[in-house]
């Protein structure tokens, strides 16, 4: 693979780099849903699904109807407390 070429696909390693923690913490947020599952049927994590994660427990990007999770906040709000 080309140098310059950014991957869209991570491994688990690769995508608990992404959100710059530990495997461990990274397959917790997960579970809570405030990191997106791995592609249905591989063990890879799309990275633009990742990314509009971080935008929507950040805030910067509104949901859409499509994107309402109602427990969304209340599990931001439990990950902000155990940080």
């Amino acid at each position: 693979m080309s140098d310059t070429l950014t991957p869209r696909m991570l491994t688990r390693s690769q995508a608990a780099e992404f959100y710059n923690v530990g495997v461990n913490t990274f397959d917790k947020y997960v579970r809570q849903g405030i990191a997106p599952k791995p592609i249905r049927g591989t063990k890879r994590w799309y990275l633009k699904a990742m990314e509009h994660y971080l935008d929507m427990a950040s805030g910067i990007a509104p949901m859409n109807d499509d994107d309402y999770d109602p427990d969304l906040e209340k599990r931001i709000e439990q990950w902000d407390s155990s940080t």
